[in-house]
């Protein structure tokens, strides 16, 4: 019965009490090298969590993948319009610079110090599922005139105090002044793990991207993420890319046809996944054994 089982663990626990006493130097011994095997899981555990478990905070992020060219790399701006105007898989194509800018920034006379921004294609947060707190997000008029903005809820909350009359005001940053269209929800910020972004921005609207690299195909620099159909398995979708890729690689006369990749992307951009994935693996093995050995 359970009223004899706490009988017997309370018995137990005196018993064990009364050795660890007489012992304190191997008690000690024991309780610390729990204490490590457990933190050191502990520590790995959230890590291994961030990298690799953890999904974005978007509506269906399975349906996510990044095409890529082989082993992970960057594509050019004309390669995504082929795959977002050609495609036969996909529900929504977004594209959005290799890596975040890291500039200093104002909005009036509030000095909003360095932010992280990112350029992205105006339909970035439709593709994602998105909805912002306030405001909008950006749109096709957004990209041709690159003067509005999305900021992060972060950045609405310790640069604008949560003021819900921070639509339409300018924060200068990366050379320009952009006009705040919306804030993204709390929670999001950005699909890069480990690289929050502060403020997106139309791609085209970035004077540090040149603007002849939009038209090349060849400058390799942009990072694409497609929103699978429901009823397109993930096969199919990598059929129809490499399908697409050999018809680029034929009208731009590549030495060689480019390969593609097509990885899931639930859990944001796969470098990190592509590189840690194994050591962190490896790892969060060791430090069980160690603890297994410790218990």
């Amino acid at each position: 019965s359970t009223g004899h089982v706490l009988s017997d663990l309370w018995q137990d626990l005196r018993h064990a009490t009364r050795i660890w006493s007489k012992q304190p130097g191997l008690t000690a011994v024991a309780l610390i090298s729990l204490a490590l095997g457990i933190g050191a899981n502990t520590a790995i555990f959230s890590l291994v969590d961030a990298v690799l478990l953890r999904t974005l905070p978007v509506p269906e992020p399975r349906q996510l993948l990044e095409v890529s060219r082989e082993g992970g790399g960057t594509l050019s701006y004309p390669i995504y319009e082929i795959i977002r105007d050609r495609n036969q898989v996909f529900s929504g194509v977004l594209v959005t610079s290799g890596g975040r800018l890291t500039a200093s920034a104002r909005s009036g006379d509030v000095d909003l110090h360095d932010i992280h921004v990112s350029p992205v294609s105006s339909n970035y947060f439709r593709v994602l599922g998105i909805p912002p707190v306030i405001g909008r997000d950006l749109g096709e008029d957004d990209s041709s005139a690159a003067t509005m903005a999305v900021i992060s809820y972060g950045l609405w909350q310790r640069g604008f105090g949560a003021d819900p009359a921070v639509l339409g005001k300018e924060v200068r940053t990366v050379g320009r002044a952009y006009t705040i269209a919306g804030v993204a929800p709390s929670g999001f910020t950005g699909i890069s793990t480990g690289q929050p972004v502060d403020l997106w921005i139309p791609i085209d609207g970035v004077t540090s991207v040149n603007k002849e690299a939009l038209s090349n195909p060849v400058a390799l620099m942009f990072r694409v993420i497609a929103r699978r159909k429901g009823n397109v398995s993930e096969e199919q979708a990598g059929a129809n890319v490499d399908l697409l890729a050999q018809q680029w690689s034929a009208e731009w006369k590549f030495e060689r046809p480019m390969r593609v990749d097509l990885i899931s992307a639930a859990g944001g951009l796969t470098q990190l996944r592509r590189r840690y994935s194994l050591p962190l693996f490896v790892l969060m093995t060791t430090v069980a054994c160690l603890l297994l050995i410790a218990a």
